[in-house]
């Protein structure tokens, strides 16, 4: 994608003069129903995180997350991602939730190794995610 400025501009406008070197692979189409086929066909993706803190460990493989999510938040979304406890570096998978605050039940696939360390308890989770940009996009087109 190439992003043009208007150069001949004047120099000591308050305006940005920008200017980008770069192959076109495809022009934007000028009717309305191609523009939006378009923009779905494009794939701009954020890095999102999202931190939250261990609330109870019930065993050595399941845990019980808080602080993640609101209680509003759709939350089967989120489940079968990889949260990552950010003391030891042990990854987990979102299986399900624990009642109706927000709660998340997190499952090890290996045995955590602190599990019945009491400091474990209020350590810091991070999930990592991706979040396509395009679709809030598109949707201004329609």
């Amino acid at each position: 994608m190439v992003i043009a400025s208007k150069l001949d501009a004047d120099i000591e406008a308050k305006s940005c003069r920008l200017c980008f070197y770069g192959q076109v692979i495809r022009l934007l189409p000028n009717v309305e129903a191609d523009k939006i086929k378009y923009l779905e066909s494009i794939s701009i993706i954020k890095e999102k995180q999202r931190f939250g803190k261990i609330d109870k460990v019930v065993d050595n493989r399941n845990v019980h997350v808080r602080d993640l999510f609101t209680k509003e938040t759709a939350l089967d979304v989120f489940f079968n991602l990889k949260v990552k406890i950010v003391s030891t570096g042990q990854e987990g998978s979102i299986v399900g939730t624990f009642g109706k605050s927000g709660k998340l039940k997190v499952m090890f696939s290996e045995p955590l190794t602190e599990w019945n360390d009491p400091t474990l308890v209020g350590s810091d989770v991070v999930l990592s995610y991706k979040k396509s940009m395009m679709k809030k996009q598109v949707n201004k087109f329609r």
